[in-house]
């Protein structure tokens, strides 16, 4: 149809009008690629060192305490009136004892 090829029309003389800049865009597309698969060690190295620095590798494992219950409390005596909370050991609570 008609409009088809004035759509076709207009598409062709955009590419003519801008030739020149789309063959430099694509060669340095080629250039940076290049620079990449030259470099692949060496970033796979910096992104590795910003993964550990940020924390996002494999979570280390948690420790795990086996704690025996006791055998023999002895006589029971005052009954305490709060609770005890025992958190997981982390900076803050190290800081805050």
């Amino acid at each position: 149809t008609q409009a088809a090829r004035e759509a076709l029309r207009r598409v062709d003389t955009v590419l003519e009008d801008n030739s020149g800049p789309l063959k430099d865009t694509i060669a340095n597309l080629k250039t940076f690629s290049d620079g990449l698969a030259r470099n692949t060690g060496k970033i796979d190295g910096i992104l590795a060192g910003l993964e550990k620095m940020t924390g996002g590798g494999a979570p280390a494992p948690k420790i795990t305490y086996d704690l025996h219950s006791p055998k023999n409390l002895g006589p029971v005596g005052k009954t305490l009136s709060a609770s005890l909370a025992i958190p997981e050991p982390t900076a803050v609570a190290m800081l805050q004892t």
